[in-house]
């Protein structure tokens, strides 16, 4: 424990890991004031989408709330009811002078005359103040999926039959991919969206702060990841340059013993680190957005993507499989470490490691988006990190005869990798040969 404790500190106490860890953890807190990093509809010190009040439209999402509940026809009449009754009174409109104004300035900028004449029609144009309109937010969401916009539709598609559809379009798996593979990806597509139709009472709730908490975890390979590679880049190459190896070796169980207690020493930190961005990531959403919906299922804004999750259960599985991505990223670092003879030689090569698969500028130029490279890259700790971008897709693998979503894949895989690279930093940083 001695040992332990010492590696520790001087994880801590290092002069590059205090002034990296305070600037980073600013950083991440001016990101969450800045906004635009999920899903988040406004921000603190930003205007990511334009709007004059970002708040005033987060009141008018948060008054969504009231029409929580089962999503049925009466439900979906009612909110239709209040929006016509918004939308029909002339209290809530702009006069014809103002509109009147609106065109001349449409005319300034260049439009013609049919397109503005279609535009004074538009709601968002007619409205007195759009913003403070929660019907309207409503019935987007619940209207937007197959391409459906508009608020004034009189009916109203069930949920359940919506994910019948979308069993339906499995057929095409056996179309793109012939043979048992195609039947295996139909059978298992349509069976999951069968489920989500069978066997889901669907509700409909302001659920914001979970995709906004959700987001943030866009910004952990930058947060966490870096801190991490800042961090423990030194912890097996400081003793090589300050020359303190063959002090070390001296000892016969001494290199062994040190070993294991400096990667344990890494894991702490890279649980405490990870820990605390994911501290103030929540802390920031419950307080301004807060965690309201946990029970809405993910389909109502992810269609295409049929895990049976609702907005807690979609969120525990981000949280699990960013804490693994952070732990696989500290044993990445640490086996680049144990096998570099310079802190600046591992600091560069887990820079790139860290950050270059977040950012997806190898597989976009070089190897295209559904490329194989790109599957590879989804178990990378940096992609890991940010989960949330691997759990709001699907994708299908085929393993010995049987379909599989590609995600499900990911925790055992991160598991094993980071079992043998922490394997891999052990015997390479024990049996290394002092420097001379």
């Amino acid at each position: 424990m001695t040992i332990l404790k010492f590696e520790l500190k001087k994880l801590l106490k290092s002069k590059l890991t205090l002034i990296s860890g305070a600037i980073l953890i600013l950083l991440e807190i001016y990101m969450l004031l800045l906004g635009n990093v999920g899903h988040e509809p406004c921000s603190i010190i930003g205007d990511p989408y334009g709007k004059d009040d970002n708040f005033r439209y987060l009141r008018t999402l948060k008054e969504t709330k009231q029409y929580a509940g089962e999503m049925t026809q009466e439900w979906y009449d009612n909110v239709l009811a209040e929006y016509n009754a918004y939308i029909n009174d002339p209290a809530n409109l702009k006069t014809d002078e103002e509109i009147e104004r609106l065109k001349e300035k449409w005319r300034a900028d260049g439009y013609s005359e049919d397109e503005i004449e279609a535009m004074q029609k538009d709601r968002y144009y007619i409205s007195k103040d759009f913003y403070t309109f929660p019907e309207e937010r409503v019935l987007v969401e619940v209207n937007m999926m197959f391409g459906l916009m508009q608020t004034d539709s009189d009916e109203f598609i069930p949920y359940s039959e919506r994910m019948a559809k979308y069993a339906e379009l499995a057929d095409s798996y056996r179309e793109d991919y012939p043979g048992e593979k195609g039947e295996a990806f139909a059978k298992l597509v349509g069976d999951m969206y069968t489920d989500l139709s069978e066997n889901v009472t669907w509700y409909y709730d302001y659920d914001t702060g979970w995709w906004n908490y959700r987001g943030i975890h866009r910004l952990f390979p930058m947060f966490v990841g870096l801190m991490l590679v800042i961090a423990l880049s030194p912890l097996f190459t400081l003793d090589r340059a300050r020359g303190t190896e063959s002090v070390i070796a001296c000892s016969r169980h001494g290199r062994g013993k040190l070993t294991r207690h400096k990667i344990c020493a890494g894991f702490i930190f890279a649980a405490g680190i990870w820990a605390l961005m994911e501290l103030i990531a929540f802390i920031y959403t419950a307080a301004v957005f807060g965690l309201d919906g946990a029970e809405t299922m993910i389909q109502l804004d992810l269609p295409r993507v049929p895990y049976m999750l609702n907005q807690l259960q979609a969120t525990g599985l981000v949280v699990l499989t960013s804490f693994v991505g952070a732990m696989m990223s500290a044993a990445m670092i640490m086996l680049v470490g144990a096998l570099c003879k310079g802190q600046y030689v591992t600091l560069i090569i887990s820079g790139v490691l860290t950050l270059i698969p977040s950012v997806g500028l190898v597989y976009i130029y070089l190897f295209g988006e559904d490329s194989f490279m790109e599957r590879v890259l989804d178990f990378f700790p940096p992609r890991m990190l940010a989960s949330v971008t691997e759990w709001e897709r699907f994708d299908l693998v085929y393993i010995f005869g049987n379909a599989l979503p590609m995600q499900y894949l990911l925790i055992p895989v991160a598991l094993a990798a980071g079992v043998i690279m922490t394997v891999g930093c052990y015997i390479s940083h024990k049996n290394r040969r002092p420097a001379a």
